[in-house]
């Protein structure tokens, strides 16, 4: 599958030696995951990212411990001087954050970039970069941000600002504050109910509104708050999809399940909660599999 190339449209990378550096790069074989931060950027990246991966969970641990140098020797990254596409440098600058680590996402047609951006005693801001490919998707989020909707079992990103490919910019950014917390554990809980029914009580024309990929990985939790992110897939769906997603993804991602048998786990698991919940399997399957084939 083809990538949106926008790896090679945001920055210019150069391998070299320590001394030239401005980050370490990680990547997972030939493609680049993580740009690092020389200063202070292990530490940032291994505290943002929460993952269910074992592999992923040891690689945060060894940034977070062992010396680039080492890192370097055990050939799990490299060097590298970075250059920032200007459009990309100018919406940095204007973060006022003087460090920043890259997140590089999934490496198909729905590519996007993350930029951490931060000082050393501040909280740090999300520069999420997209091009053509992700239009739809970005748009989505930031409409959504730009409304500043309140809700009182969770958060959402704040919303510093946003650049748009229409108005003439080479790239849709987004960015938004930091959110920290947490990872969620891979459970259905009466918590996550509580944010699915209250997010679901926005209703028009016999359909609710949907996060559209909600699950574990899109939430952090600080003390008894939680932060709801992601939403490039919002929209109006058949009442139940949300919860029912959240249900049937932890079954079929984490816990390896066919998609049809995630389904049913998933549904007994709602029933705990909610024993008259009720939802058509072919009709939400359908729409779990297109939404799947699109952050995928």
């Amino acid at each position: 599958m083809q990538d949106s190339n926008i790896v090679s449209q945001v920055i210019k990378i150069e391998n070299t030696n320590r001394k030239l550096a401005t980050h370490f790069a990680i990547c997972s074989g030939l493609h680049l995951r993580y740009l690092i931060d020389l200063d202070g950027g292990a530490k940032r990246l291994s505290e943002n990212i929460s993952t269910y991966s074992k592999k992923l969970s040891l690689l945060m641990q060894f940034i977070n411990i062992i010396p680039f140098p080492i890192l370097n020797r055990m050939k799990l990254g490299y060097f590298a001087k970075v250059e920032l596409n200007k459009e990309v440098e100018t919406c940095r600058q204007n973060v006022q954050k003087k460090h920043w680590n890259m997140i590089v996402g999934t490496y198909d047609e729905k590519q996007k970039i993350v930029l951490q951006c931060f000082n050393t005693s501040k909280n740090a801001d999300f520069i999420k970069i997209g091009n053509a490919a992700t239009e739809k998707e970005m748009n989505a989020e930031i409409s959504f941000l730009q409304q500043k909707r309140v809700y009182s079992t969770f958060d959402i990103p704040q919303l510093l600002g946003s650049i748009s490919r229409a108005d003439g910019a080479t790239f849709n950014i987004q960015i938004t504050k930091e959110f920290v917390g947490d990872k969620v554990e891979p459970i259905l809980t009466q918590e996550i109910v509580e944010i699915y029914k209250e997010l679901s009580r926005d209703k028009k024309n016999g359909l609710e509104f949907s996060h559209g990929d909600f699950a574990p990985w899109n939430l952090k939790r600080n003390g008894d708050k939680y932060t709801l992110f992601d939403w490039e897939h919002c929209d109006y769906r058949m009442p139940g999809f949300d919860l029912m997603h959240y249900a049937t993804i932890v079954q079929k991602v984490l816990n390896s399940k066919e998609l049809s048998e995630a389904f049913d786990e998933g549904l007994k698991n709602i029933h705990q909660f909610l024993p008259g919940f009720s939802i058509e399997k072919e009709i939400f399957l359908k729409e779990f599999k297109k939404l799947r084939t699109q952050n995928n």
